[in-house]
């Protein structure tokens, strides 16, 4: 069984499957995976802008508000098309937005108070109106109109209007902690938004040293070894006194680029370090990957060493 096995790898066999098929596929699906990662990434992008939108929106609705009612002590708008946006949007959510969206929906609570007063009007209105009407007409039978209109505008000062300045009053009240919240989060989202660029930035530096520290061992056959800082490099020599009795490889170096095998200084790392694992290769008859090293390979098997820049060869 143990002679099959060994006839059916040395044949090639699993490797052409390997390459073949496995490889391939894990390209695919490799492939896919960044795909889905970077759609992500761009579906939350185009949430973090559409919020960042949106809450500018608010904040400019609120200071416009405050403004417009310091002014001339009258309400601007009978609603917030902002709020009821942010409101049923799914960008915001308790969780992330709890504090702003319990200060929007007093702010909100403060326009339906005003809205139901402006509706009322006309039925606190139409009872009071006959009696104006009659205070207002002359011994002749006629209407003295300039004395209805100002018993009119008497009632609706005194009664009306105190009703719709109690609910501005409520509204002027919620947007001007609001306001301060809005521009919290606007601050927050910035923040994380440099905090996610830095990061890429970041990510994207070490990514490209890894590939800079990665040196390549091509083969006169076509095949090749990726080494790392942290791959475990063993040379041997051949170390028989008499090669005709006896044949004897002796280990005489064991180490990584970063030097993690010994208390020394790794004699790999070297300024360019394709240079040092050439050198390696040239002082040994042949070396191991590996701490385990279950294949040797001949050092005249070696074709170039390269790294992200150099190739010597």
């Amino acid at each position: 069984m143990a002679e099959w096995i060994n006839s059916v790898w040395d044949s090639g066999v699993p490797m052409t499957l390997f390459t073949g098929v496995a490889v391939p596929i894990f390209a695919v699906l490799l492939s896919v995976r960044v795909t889905l990662k970077k759609a992500k990434e761009k579906e939350l992008e185009d949430e973090r802008n559409q919020r960042i939108k949106l809450l500018h929106m608010l904040r400019h609705e609120l200071k416009t508000v405050i403004t417009h009612y310091n002014a001339k002590n009258k309400y601007y708008t009978k609603e917030s098309l902002t709020g009821k946006l942010i409101v049923n949007s799914p960008l915001f959510n308790v969780k992330e937005h709890k504090a702003m969206l319990n200060g929007l929906w007093e702010y909100l609570r403060g326009y339906e108070s005003l809205n139901t007063a402006i509706d009322s009007i006309p039925m606190q209105f139409a009872p009071i109106q006959t009696a104006i009407l009659d205070s207002s007409t002359e011994p002749s039978g006629l209407h003295d109109f300039k004395k209805f209109k100002e018993l009119s505008d008497e009632f609706v000062n005194k009664e009306i209007v105190s009703i719709i300045d109690e609910s501005v009053q409520y509204i002027i009240t919620a947007a001007k902690p609001l306001l301060e919240e809005v521009e919290k989060q606007i601050r927050l989202e910035k923040r994380n938004h440099q905090r996610r660029f830095f990061r890429k930035i970041f990510a994207v530096f070490i990514f490209k040293k890894e590939v800079k520290d990665m040196i390549v061992i091509n083969f006169l056959d076509g095949t090749d070894i990726t080494i790392t800082k942290d791959t475990v490099l063993n040379g041997f020599n051949n170390f028989s006194d008499d090669p005709e009795k006896e044949f004897y490889l002796k280990k005489v170096y064991s180490d990584s680029i970063n030097g993690s095998e010994t208390k020394e200084a790794s004699r790999l790392s070297t300024d360019d370090r394709k240079v040092g694992i050439m050198g390696f290769i040239l002082s040994v008859d042949c070396f191991s990957i590996g701490e385990e090293g279950n294949t040797l390979y001949r050092s005249s098997a070696v074709k170039s060493v390269e790294n992200s820049n150099f190739s010597f060869g």
